[in-house]
């Protein structure tokens, strides 16, 4: 609707089509005054819509509607797949709580944002991105850097140290060297340090779904109270 609201050709515009493509002085007075007048019909954010039904509905001078088009695509069918994705991701995890980490991934900055406010509206539990997080009111949530971990010296030591910076929201990387010894490492500095939890260990590399059965019976076998298991960014 933002976009819609603002819809206008700048000068900068208008002189780039006047130069580049060859638009006449008749079209370029046009699109100097065309604004949206249209009028836009959607189902409220967050409704589950099925196959068949529609989302938005345009309405609107052909000039307007067509050129508006494209933008306004990328934007439903972007978020509303985004949101699809991450609401089948809530439904396999059964209750896990879920953090969005795919700021690194994502095409564009701005798409970032967009993941983050969709994964949230799907039921996801925090994202990495803190200007999402700021932005629209979320919950920042993040992990430790392989590098940390490597500048530290050992998974003990730098295990030890972020447990004492954010000893109520701990997770440890244990991949950086060994998963498995990484998850042993993370066991140890949770029991010596008697952390509250909840206590997460994020695996960031490998087969994940094996070395996540994996993590998860070691952590079982342990019995530290409150530990969750799960991949990371990818």
């Amino acid at each position: 609707m933002a976009f819609l609201e603002q819809f206008a050709f700048t000068a900068a515009d208008i002189a780039w089509l006047a130069e580049s493509q060859g638009f006449g002085q008749p079209d370029l007075a046009a699109l100097r005054r065309l604004r949206f007048t249209g009028d836009v019909r959607a189902v409220p954010e967050g409704t589950a819509v099925f196959a068949g039904e529609p989302l938005v509905e345009v309405t609107a001078p052909i000039a307007e509607a067509q050129l508006a088009e494209t933008v306004l695509l990328n934007h439903v069918t972007f978020q509303s797949g985004i949101a699809s994705k991450a609401a089948r991701c809530v439904l396999a995890a059964r209750g896990a709580q879920l953090v969005d980490f795919s700021f690194r991934r994502t095409q564009g900055t701005e798409a970032g944002l967009a993941v983050a406010r969709a994964s949230a509206i799907a039921g996801f539990t925090a994202t990495s991105n803190t200007e999402a997080a700021r932005r629209y009111g979320l919950t920042a949530a993040g992990t430790m850097a392989h590098s940390y971990v490597e500048a530290l010296g050992s998974e003990d030591r730098a295990f030890t140290a972020f447990a004492g910076d954010f000893p109520g929201k701990t997770t440890f990387l244990v991949d950086t060297y060994d998963t498995e010894q990484g998850v042993g490492a993370a066991i140890e500095v949770a029991r010596r340090l008697r952390l509250p939890g909840p206590v997460g260990v994020r695996l960031d590399s490998g087969d994940l779904a094996a070395l996540a059965v994996r993590a998860r019976r070691l952590l079982d076998d342990a019995g530290p109270a409150q530990t969750e298991a799960g991949p990371g960014h990818h």
